[in-house]
């Protein structure tokens, strides 16, 4: 990155899990970059252990120090004006809204299951005796429990999202993305409307179009559940200031344009493809 002519560095989160060492390792690799450097976590940087799972203060504190230490910017609470630019961002969250409400298969049924999170292994209960139901009667309460069980070609199947046992915020989802929504808005009202130029960075997905199309594996059609929230990109919409948003999670690159704004999965995970250089007209 030093030497591809970017002003600005970003990384949208899921660099690391755990303890410091890696983020040293890893933010280290950006040392001589030269203009500033905005980071902000991502589900994976979020996780902790069973007996210590304090979501928030990691969030607020833990990671802000860390990465702080290593030259970036820790950008959710602490927005930038750059150049005439402003830059917002949050780890953002999902409530479910991405949820693939039609079935990836032909009439597929599957068990919506509870994930309790214990020492030293996380229990799956099923949810108020639903049992082998269709897809399509999946609804938020079901995914709540963040687990699934179904049958593929007559073997037993399941997913457990992990952040169940790995996060824990105190709230449930739905308001951990009303919050997160409302915190960049905030962050928005703080740089004021001298800024003519808007940049977001969030980890989560912002725009559902950013998925792609229905899902035909049942746990990648699961998981778009977990994906982002359309709140997030409410926020966006209603400033035409926007240009660009940024934004990983979902494990591939695609770049559209929706509204008055450029909204850009940057993911390099999974194959997806080597770091995104966007170019800004200002």
């Amino acid at each position: 990155m030093c030497g591809s002519g970017a002003d600005v560095l970003v990384l949208a989160g899921d660099i690391a899990t755990g303890k410091e060492d890696a983020y040293r390792a890893l933010l280290g690799l950006f040392e001589g970059f030269a203009g500033p450097k905005l980071f902000v976590p991502g589900n994976h940087d979020l996780w902790g252990e069973a007996d210590d799972r304090d979501t928030p203060q990691r969030y607020r504190g833990q990671l802000k120090e860390i990465v702080e230490r290593y030259g970036f910017r820790y950008l959710p609470g602490a927005p930038l004006e750059h150049e005439g630019i402003g830059f917002v961002g949050s780890a953002g969250w999902y409530d479910y809204g991405f949820r693939q409400r039609t079935s990836p298969q032909s009439e597929i049924r599957v068990t919506p299951l509870r994930a309790l999170p214990g020492d030293p292994t996380t229990r799956l209960r099923t949810m108020n005796g639903c049992r082998n139901i269709p897809w399509e009667d999946l609804t938020t309460t079901h995914y709540a429990g963040r687990a699934l069980l179904w049958t593929d070609d007559g073997q037993l199947q399941s997913m457990l999202w992990n952040d169940a046992v790995y996060v824990d915020w105190g709230e449930d989802d739905a308001s951990v993305a009303r919050r997160m929504a409302t915190e960049v808005q905030a962050d928005i009202d703080r740089l004021g409307e001298g800024v003519d130029t808007l940049v977001a960075v969030y980890h989560c997905v912002p725009f559902e179009a950013l998925l792609g199309g229905a899902a035909e594996d049942v746990g990648l059609a699961y998981c778009r559940a977990f994906m982002g929230s359309h709140l997030l990109g409410e926020v966006l919409l209603r400033d035409e200031r926007f240009r660009l948003a940024l934004c990983g999670h979902a494990h591939h690159q695609k770049v559209l344009e929706i509204g008055h704004l450029v909204a850009a999965n940057c993911s390099v995970a999974n194959g997806a493809g080597g770091p995104l250089l966007l170019t800004l007209e200002t």
